[in-house]
């Protein structure tokens, strides 16, 4: 059995120029009205989707997306905040990053592709009620994806080509006790014309406090400044355990306590090999997670700093 899936969508919405990752509307909502701290930008999208989806043969996958949109720059229309600090000042809806262009956020129109085609091998399912359902694999998962836009078409005016290869797995060995790990590479075959939501952007989430999950996040990168149109190279690995350093301890040795510890690395023309690494406690009362991490490039030290977060997942 093979499932095969379609969905057609269209809308006006407001969306961050990182429409994948990076941190919750909610928190940045929070970090607005309290501390008056703007941290995502966001610009109008008016889109038509089509996505098709099917698995070929078992544990390979193949995703097909066609996306037309009109695109336009927002400004802040209030600077309402709960406490007004007058030594802060809230930012225009302007991303930061030294390699974009003024025009690339001009409005414009952008018709694109996206091809994703994933394998895992060995890939274990069950079927119900004639559709099939698949398990968990103890295999890690390969994927390569293609996305382009093409100028002169129905008015498009992007042009690019970016093609990227990926690996991820999670292995469990027990309750509250996992090792995963992802790799991406990519790199724009074509980058003639390009608009700055077009960028290769990161899950970047430097904020102190986060209501959300942080995993697979760079916690001391700055948002959009390292977002790039250029090649990249990045990876995550994270391992999570119920006895690792604190666990050992006879006052912790019962309680509900996890330990992790996780690696992050980044590299791009404008950031050569960075590297973060952090440990953290999940699970403190039931609900935060506490976390130190320190930040590396080219081996040098950077920065560090102090992270919560609420358990949520």
């Amino acid at each position: 059995i093979n499932n095969s899936w379609f969905t057609l969508g269209a809308g006006t919405t407001t969306v961050d120029f990182n429409r994948t990752s990076g941190m919750s509307l909610l928190d940045n909502t929070d970090y607005t009205l309290f501390f008056k701290e703007n941290y995502k930008k966001f610009y109008r999208r008016d889109f038509l989707q089509l996505t098709t989806g099917r698995d070929l043969v078992n544990g390979l996958n193949l995703n097909l997306t066609v996306d037309y949109s009109d695109n336009s720059p927002l400004i802040n229309h209030s600077t309402f905040t709960f406490f007004d600090d007058k030594s802060k000042h809230l930012q225009p809806n302007v991303p930061l990053n030294n390699t974009m262009s003024a025009w690339q956020l001009d409005p414009h129109q952008t018709l694109a592709a996206r091809m994703i085609l994933e394998y895992t091998p060995h890939h274990r399912y069950s079927i119900r009620y004639n559709t099939k359902n698949y398990a968990e694999s103890k295999y890690p998962t390969y994927s390569i994806s293609y996305i382009g836009a093409f100028s002169g078409i129905l008015g498009s005016d992007a042009r690019y080509d970016l093609v990227k290869l990926g690996m991820r797995q999670n292995i469990k060995f027990g309750i509250d006790d996992h090792f995963s790990y992802s790799i991406n590479a990519g790199t724009f075959l074509n980058s003639s014309k390009m608009y700055f939501e077009d960028f290769q952007h990161f899950n970047t989430q430097s904020i102190v406090y986060a209501t959300s999950s942080t995993e697979n996040s760079y916690r001391l990168l700055p948002y959009y400044e390292y977002s790039t149109q250029k090649s990249f190279l990045e990876g995550h690995i994270n391992w999570q355990t119920r006895k690792l350093i604190l666990k050992q301890l006879p006052i912790l040795k019962n309680s509900n306590l996890s330990e992790y510890f996780f690696v992050n690395y980044l590299s791009t023309p404008q950031l050569k090999n960075y590297m973060e690494t952090g440990y953290g406690l999940k699970n403190v009362f039931m609900l935060l997670n506490l976390e130190a991490v320190s930040g590396f490039e080219n081996g040098k030290f950077r920065s560090a700093g102090f992270r919560l977060s609420m358990n949520l997942k």
